[in-house]
């Protein structure tokens, strides 16, 4: 179980929690919910003991604590880069390190001396049971096993186990160590964004895996299907109040609930503000009388200082961003144009061969693969980020780019707001401020270190420079994946009439629908054809029943070797 007492954090001025106090039960499975930017990120960081609150504890009661944390940002885990995919995800469970303590121990215990000492026996005995028992909690004996089912359901087999971390794609890191993450079996599971970087094969099987998971999990996710299959709570933090609350049900109970309850309160306030008014007409109309009539006005004055002692507020709205694209210079009818482009990563295999297209001015274009198909790595290329080793890439001379990154690696972390917006910008401090309380940064907010900002918020700082930039030609890398329901609409607004040229990568089908996109490349293969979005349903169909059959397989060669072995014996 998890406790938390009297939680505070604040980040300079800038306060995210007040007196927060919760319980979270060994096995509830909780999701957490609430605007970009107020302080989901903040409270799993604060559990998974990344960062100390300002005030107030958190506790664990269990026999042990294992506490397995997978944030939004893989740049914020520090991976072992020459470790091999294999080696790095059965180190999630320390059984060498158990085995080789357990030997240790019963070294000590063969000492003639050791029997003059109960009382260090008993103690080595003890530290026995403790070791024995985490032993069995790991499964020691099938881990091996378990590994290769959490490869298999994450849709791992177009990763090499043999390949050093350091040569995967950004999407790829992120599987491997979340994969790791689920291996390491804890108790304690704190995910922010999971499904981000998933494919619709190993999200499907998440959703089986988590519902039904012996631990507690709190996850963060603007996934509502991801979020209804398997939670049993939900926990909104509220920016404003600066508080948190517990509600029974998945996300759509919640909702359903939650809607209920600002409606009564609404109804409340309309209904408390008419009785003001009455009372106040009231009191107004018999005042500077006397006798029976001043009585009634002091037994009205006295029934308005009730209410408005206990007086209920009308329910508050959170703020929304304000969005605008706007192009400063048209571009020629082919913005870009790309001739026979191969890319590989050092001591890598071919990420990207021989592909070959051209933008239109003006259209909607979206790059579709599987994780690791090499669709971030050609937005790269084109921005110039990667060099490719053949091939060009072609810009009419009117092009002028911006570029949205999944990652947001162009943000200085040092920075604060207002400085990363000055970069480059021939603005004054006055016009600078004006802009970014468009994308809800007011305020103290403005000098916060964006290192402090949640992954949300990061996004709407990267959509504020890629705003004010005015490029015809936006290369967008999965936009929607740490913003809330209501920034995902605002945003798809503003792309789908934004007249510039524009390159999309995004899991995202029901976003990429409001877009009006017209063509779409397919990863690996290279080919173009015109959007169809259940040509891509199809594609993400064939993955699953690919999945399928690799783990099919895969769990009949296990059987027959288990077989012969049996055989052997």
């Amino acid at each position: 179980m998890i406790i938390i007492k009297k939680l505070c954090m604040e980040f300079g001025d800038n306060k995210i929690f007040n007196n927060i106090n919760l319980n979270i039960g060994n096995i509830d499975k909780v999701g957490l919910v609430g605007v970009n930017g107020a302080g989901k990120s903040t409270l799993l960081k604060i559990l998974a003991g990344k960062v100390l609150q300002t005030s107030g504890t958190v506790n664990y009661s269990g026999k042990f604590k294992n506490v397995g944390y997978m944030p939004q940002v893989i740049t914020e885990l520090d991976l072992p880069l020459e470790l091999s995919v294999f080696d790095f995800i059965i180190s999630g469970r320390p059984i060498k390190e158990l085995e080789d303590k357990l030997h240790e121990i019963y070294k000590q215990m063969e000492s003639e001396e050791l029997g003059k000492d109960e009382a260090k026996l008993n103690k080595l005995l003890k530290e026995v049971s403790d070791i024995q028992a985490r032993m069995e909690y790991w499964d020691i004996y099938n881990a091996e096993n378990e590994a290769l089912k959490i490869i298999i359901g994450m849709n791992m087999d177009g990763i090499d186990l043999d390949e050093k971390i350091k040569n995967l794609s950004g999407g790829q890191k992120s599987k491997v160590a979340f994969a790791r993450t689920l291996y390491a079996k804890p108790n304690i599971l704190l995910l922010d964004e999971p499904t981000n970087h998933l494919d619709k094969a190993s999200r499907k099987w998440m959703m089986e895996f988590f519902k039904g998971y012996e631990g507690s999990i709190l996850a963060i996710s603007h996934d509502i299907e991801f979020l209804d299959y398997f939670t049993n709570k939900t926990l909104n933090i509220d920016e404003l109040t600066k508080s948190a609350k517990l509600y029974n049900g998945n996300y759509s109970q919640y909702i359903k609930q939650k809607e209920f309850n600002e409606l009564t309160q609404n109804r409340e306030f309309k209904n408390q503000e008419k009785e003001k008014e009455r009372l106040t007409e009231f009191i107004n109309r018999l005042s500077g009388t006397s006798g029976k009539k001043k009585r009634q006005a002091k037994s009205r004055e006295k029934a308005l200082e009730k209410l408005e002692k206990n007086s209920v507020e009308r329910v508050k709205e959170s703020k929304k961003m304000a969005l605008k694209l706007v192009v400063n210079k048209e571009s020629g009818m082919i913005p870009v144009k790309l001739e026979d482009i191969m890319f590989a990563y050092k001591e890598g295999k071919n990420i990207l061969e021989n592909v070959n297209f051209s933008l239109n001015k003006g259209e909607k274009f979206v790059i579709v693969g599987r994780n690791g198909a090499g669709k971030s790595t050609l937005l790269k290329v084109i921005v110039g980020q990667l060099l490719q080793q053949k091939g060009n890439v072609l810009f009419d001379r009117n092009t002028e780019i911006g570029y949205y990154s999944q990652e947001h690696e162009d943000l200085d972390l040092e920075a604060t707001v207002l400085d990363e917006m000055k970069r480059g910008q021939g603005c004054t401090l006055r016009q600078l401020r004006g802009f970014l309380a468009n994308f809800i940064f007011t305020g103290d907010k403005v000098n916060q270190k964006i290192d402090t900002l949640s992954p949300g918020e990061r996004s709407r700082l990267a959509l504020a420079k890629l705003a004010h930039k005015g490029a015809n030609l936006i290369l967008l890398d999965e936009p929607t994946n740490h913003l809330d329901p209501n920034t995902k609409k605002i945003i798809a607004d503003v792309f789908r009439t934004y007249t510039g040229t524009m390159a999309i990568v995004s899991h995202d089908i029901d976003f990429l629908e409001q877009l009006n996109v017209e063509r779409m490349l397919m990863l690996p293969t290279g080919q173009i054809k015109p959007y169809d979005k259940d040509a891509v349903r199809v594609y993400q169909q064939e993955e699953l029943a690919r999945i399928d059959e690799y783990s099919s397989n895969t769990h009949k060669l296990q059987r027959e070797t288990q077989n012969n072995e049996k055989k052997k014996k």
